[in-house]
């Protein structure tokens, strides 16, 4: 798949911090890492070279061996004797060349190729600046908000929250023998403890034999007469975290033709970039490419610079007109979830003579392709 890289593109044409942009936002926008079929393919040619080569010789001693095996036509003793030499020789020389670890080198080919695979993949990884199509500076958006999601869930312990809870007796014990909390196991083998204490009965067998017998629909009707139910005893559980997601809206105006260009180009971009392309070849459209992922990063005045080159947000751009502002947590590489184009913002139909409208209004929804634990949050995410 060709890739066109293109120039940095800036919105406003005359953004500078003494321009009363003291800060802005930069879109790197940059190729996604995958290997193409070509590369997996040299690296498990090359991983089962040895084995590929075994299995042709395999293949020419077997033709070899069955061919002369077939010349020997007779039936006589001495022929059966020359095959029954034959096939000997065979295993002799099948032995010798290792045909039986064939299925053990084979499982060792397929880890090395796929070992060889990742290996590749790193070395691909590695090649950041390589990577990168260009990059979009714009004025800051109209919101900038951070969801930092933990999931936690109340699950129930049951038998083992009401022993955690209230220790071994007869009355928790009953509980949690009696159906893990079911109330007439539970609440009725409790309250009849003296009772069955004189029948020499425990009122944790009691209420096991009731929790048992109150199941379904009895154990509702209970719970119902009685106006109680049973504890679950929940805990909370920590479940995971999520990916985080972000969404920027920017409004453009553009003043003059060479901005209602740029913001074109820009919005084309954004459209471009965030969509698959077919792989092509001899696959055709069955398979397609997955779109390019965005470094998203956040700028800040860089005192005692006035001159805004568009550059390279990391070499040259920040370290002239703007730096990353560090009052802003980072954002790891993300995907495009989300380009909405709005050319009636104000909802009303605006154009100049040309055309092209007088306001736009661009909506951009990003989620991370990393998560962010702990020690990220220390490197500054």
């Amino acid at each position: 798949m060709s890739i066109t890289t293109f120039e940095s593109l800036v919105y406003p044409l005359e953004m500078r911090p003494e321009n009363f942009y003291p800060e802005a936002m930069c879109f790197t926008i940059k190729k996604r890492i995958g290997l193409s079929l070509k590369a997996i393919e040299e690296e498990t040619g090359n991983a089962f070279g040895a084995v590929r080569e075994k299995i042709v010789q395999q293949q020419t001693l077997t033709e070899k061996y069955r061919a002369a095996i077939k010349a020997i036509s007779g039936t006589t003793k001495a022929d059966q004797t020359k095959r029954e030499e034959l096939t000997a020789k065979f295993n002799e020389d099948a032995d010798k060349l290792g045909v039986s670890n064939l299925l053990v080198e084979g499982g060792t080919a397929t880890f090395n190729a796929g070992k060889n695979i990742v290996k590749r993949y790193h070395k691909e990884k590695g090649l950041t600046t390589e990577r990168n199509i260009g990059h979009i500076y714009l004025n800051m958006p109209q919101a900038i908000a951070y969801d930092d999601s933990i999931s936690w869930d109340a699950k129930p312990m049951g038998a083992l929250g009401a022993v955690m809870d209230a220790g071994i007796g007869n009355a928790a014990a009953a509980g949690a023998v009696g159906a893990a909390g079911n109330i007439a196991g539970a609440g009725i083998g409790a309250m009849l403890g003296g009772l069955v204490g004189k029948l020499g009965l425990t009122s944790v067998g009691v209420g096991a034999f009731l929790g048992g017998l109150a199941g379904g629909t009895a154990q509702n009707a209970l719970s119902a007469t009685l106006g109680m139910t049973s504890n679950p005893y929940e805990e909370m559980m920590f479940s995971g975290i999520t990916f985080r997601t972000f969404n920027f809206d920017f409004v453009f105006r553009p003043e003059s033709a060479d901005e209602i260009t740029v913001v074109d180009t820009i919005i084309k971009a954004f459209r471009q970039y965030s969509r698959p392309s077919f792989q092509n070849g001899t696959l055709g459209k069955t398979v397609m490419n997955y779109p390019m992922e965005y470094n998203i990063e956040f700028l800040t005045a860089d005192t005692g610079n006035t001159e805004f080159k568009g550059e390279d947000a990391k070499s040259k751009a920040s370290g002239e007109v703007y730096k990353r502002n560090e009052h802003l947590p980072l954002i790891k590489t993300c995907v495009c979830e989300k380009v909405s184009t709005n050319y009636t913002p104000q909802s009303v139909w605006a154009a100049y003579n040309s055309g092209a409208p007088v306001a736009i209004s661009l909506s951009l929804g990003f989620k991370e392709t990393e998560l962010v634990v702990d020690t990220d949050v220390e490197e500054g995410y």
